[in-house]
């Protein structure tokens, strides 16, 4: 029978020749079939070319292979056969297919049969059906079928055990094919190969439909003769070997360098492996067999994170592993994924960070894609499921659906611009360049990447548009309101200064009651607590006054210092998210928040502003006591010049954006004005210097507002 298969375009061309379609082809051959092969991924092809040669071939059976990133074109492409060549079967497989088996039967009524899973024996005996050799389609194993009564689908096909047992991919077919392959590519023509089949880990992000999760692997013999075969036949000279385990197992890597020396081969290679296999030993072996770079799957720097997606390894096993890999003369390469589900800004920073400090010598951002197939694909809400514009959105510019706490649109931008964060660093030219670890290519590729992201990072930084020191300012957001930010330092200082009575707080309380002017008998709501400074002044005057605060460590101080300076009253305090108070409408009188709102960012602040809006009785006073965004203090710790940068104050503010805040919440201004430092030598320069237009800005220290509910 005449079979011809396709490869189909995506929207780049591919790096490699498509091994799956390559087995078919040789499985086919072998059972005496006729076999063409086109591959409208490979930088060369036309579509021209190959409708010509189709229309040479005069195929009988069209076979293609589905995958997610092109189902566009793939669709497209069966629509296209089935016009021109109407006699001609249309068999599907793949990734695709054999994540969704009969979803593409029902998409597509121009296919007829899909191949789920492993295809090498399923196919010839597809090919036997359309024969006549065999009377039915359900009684072959591994595929999906249009029945009387619908779509059909047979018993699964079991995993083909002896993997010696499949010809070599039929590479003749690829001779006229030339690919871009990767970047950090050794040689000129990098062929590839399959070691082993099949992962026993159940990572959330990984399709594992087509091989299973069985390990199975290939002798060390008939890998090193099918690597000859392929340089006797295509003149390779870079071997990349892309099964995703095959650095494990160091019985049989001993016996592969054992046969890979006799062969006298000699090809540079490169694999990927687990970070928790092997260890540096072997990795020196590698490196003196050939092995030139090693690619880890990291995922994330976060070990919470790595327990979520059940990558089963740690962010210390991968700094080891690493490491031992570098120690021994590899280049590695780590792999990185924003956006698993359960991903924060703060565990999306550590990931970046830890990439940072982990600092190999290549290192890819994806933003997670849930491909069908994978734990995470079947978490989707149904409306998505077959949004394949989004689910494959780097390749065509749409955003990607998000399934963390970070927006599409961050994920987008964050995705190239993480990049430009690793690559852009002079660390990253001192360590990783100067360090000149062979092949003296991948140096060249690793200093052009360090040239172009260094400029970029510093671009967007001028521009204010780098979204990786955005997300880092929501991920310190984040530390501010979690309940484990206030370390014993923050609280021991202030403890101290609520102890000593110091001028700082003397100056700030007075400031406050100045504002709040609180009468006897008000409650009153202290935002943002901290050891009960506030509380106790306001109690120490007769005043009920209630704690908030997201750190319930926080409240345990307030209270321990609110009864050990004032006994008489009782405390009380709630420990809550300022976006959502835990509290009635209409319940208080007045609501101080001092040195608060610095630490929120306008999403969050405004939302607390709504909630205070909420809880105040009918007119009852808001005040805020914050520093201001134009002093010269704050902008010296802004870049981190005499004075340290605070990474905490991410919400620094003019006063007329405090005022068009308030205003869009309901409130009504009653008073506001600046106020300068404490320090007394400041406070004189700062008053006479407050009124003096321009200059006057880098002085107005504090900003003081009283607003009032008026419904």
């Amino acid at each position: 029978m005449k079979l011809f298969l396709v490869n189909s375009s995506g929207d780049y061309p591919n790096q490699f020749p498509p091994l799956g379609l390559l087995y078919l082809a040789s499985a086919a051959r072998e059972a005496g079939h006729m076999v063409s092969f086109y591959d409208l991924g490979a930088a060369n092809a036309v579509q021209e070319h190959f409708y010509r040669r189709a229309e040479a071939f005069a195929p009988e059976l069209f076979g293609v292979s589905v995958y997610t990133t092109q189902i566009d074109n793939t669709i497209a492409l069966f629509r296209d056969l089935h016009t021109k060549f109407p006699h001609a079967k249309i068999l599907a497989g793949g990734p695709h297919v054999s994540a969704l088996p009969g979803e593409i039967l029902k998409d597509c009524p121009e296919v007829d049969v899909e191949v789920v899973g492993e295809g090498e024996r399923t196919l010839c005996e597809v090919l036997e059906f359309f024969e006549k050799k065999r009377s039915s389609l359900k009684e072959i194993n591994g595929i999906c079928y249009r029945g009387d009564s619908g779509i059909v689908q047979t018993a699964p096909r079991d995993h083909i055990a002896n993997l010696d047992s499949i010809p070599y991919p039929a590479y003749d077919l690829i001779k006229e094919c030339s690919y871009s392959y990767d970047k950090f590519a050794y040689g000129r023509r990098v062929g590839i190969t399959i070691s082993s089949r099949g992962c026993p880990y159940n990572c959330t992000f990984c399709n594992k439909a087509v091989f299973g999760n069985r390990y199975r692997r290939r002798s060390p013999e008939n890998v090193v003769a099918e690597i000859q075969f392929q340089k006797e036949l295509l003149g390779i000279d870079e071997i990349y070997f892309v099964d995703d385990l095959f650095v494990t197992n160091q019985n049989w890597l001993d016996a592969f360098f054992t046969v890979y020396k006799k062969s006298g081969l000699n090809l540079p290679w490169k694999c990927l492996g687990r970070v928790d296999q092997v260890d540096e030993p072997v990795y020196k072996r590698m490196k003196e067999h050939g092995c030139f770079l090693v690619q880890f799957g990291v995922e994330s720097g976060d070990n919470e994170m790595l327990k979520k997606i059940r990558k089963n390894i740690t962010v210390e096993k991968v700094s080891r592993a690493v490491t031992a890999a570098q120690r021994a003369g590899l280049n590695v390469a780590a792999y990185f994924i924003l956006g698993h589900p359960g991903d924060t800004y703060r565990t999306v920073m550590r990931t970046i960070d830890f990439a940072i400090a982990l600092n190999p010598d290549i290192c890819h951002f994806f933003v997670l894609v849930p491909f069908p197939g994978t734990h995470n694909y079947r978490s989707l809400p149904e409306e998505l499921k077959h949004s394949w514009n989004r689910i494959r959105y780097y390749h065509k510019g749409h955003y990607p659906i998000s399934m963390c706490d970070l927006s599409p649109e961050e994920l987008y931008h964050l995705e190239k611009q993480a990049r430009y964060s690793f690559y852009g660093r002079i660390t990253y030219f001192t360590h990783n360049i100067l360090s000149f670890r062979r092949p003296f290519k991948v140096t060249i590729t690793k200093c052009t990447a360090f040239g172009a992201f260094l400029m970029a990072n510093l671009l967007l930084s001028l521009l204010g548009r780098n979204i990786v020191s955005k997300i880092r300012n929501k991920a310190n957001a984040i530390n501010m309101i979690s309940r484990d930010y206030y370390d014993e330092t923050y609280y021991a200082g202030h403890v101290r200064r609520l102890q000593n009575n110091n001028r700082f707080t003397k100056v700030k309380l007075q400031r406050l009651f100045a504002l709040l002017q609180p009468r006897g008998g008000e409650l009153i709501l202290d935002l943002g607590s901290g050891v009960g400074t506030i509380m106790l002044a306001l109690a120490r005057v007769g005043i009920r006054a209630c704690g908030l605060d997201y750190s319930f460590k926080s409240l345990v101080i307030a209270k321990n210092n609110f009864v050990q300076h004032n006994s008489s009253a009782p405390f009380s305090g709630i420990c809550c998210d300022g976006k959502n108070i835990a509290i009635k409408d209409n319940s208080f009188d007045a609501i101080a928040a001092v040195d608060f709102t610095e630490h929120l960012d306008d999403a969050f602040l405004t939302a607390a502003l709504s909630e205070s809006f909420r809880i105040l009785k009918n007119g009852g006073r808001m005040a805020i006591y914050t520093p201001s965004v134009t002093h010269l203090f704050e902008r010296l710790k802004k870049r981190n010049v005499i004075l340290k940068r605070d990474n905490s104050h991410i919400g620094l503010r003019t006063m007329e954006k405090y005022l068009d805040l308030l205003k869009q919440c309901g409130f009504t201004i009653d008073k506001f004005w600046f106020a300068p430092t404490h320090i007394p030598l400041f406070n004189f320069l700062e008053k006479v210097l407050m009124p003096i237009p321009v200059l006057g800005t880098f002085t107005r220290r504090r900003i003081c507002i009283r607003a009032v509910k008026r419904v």
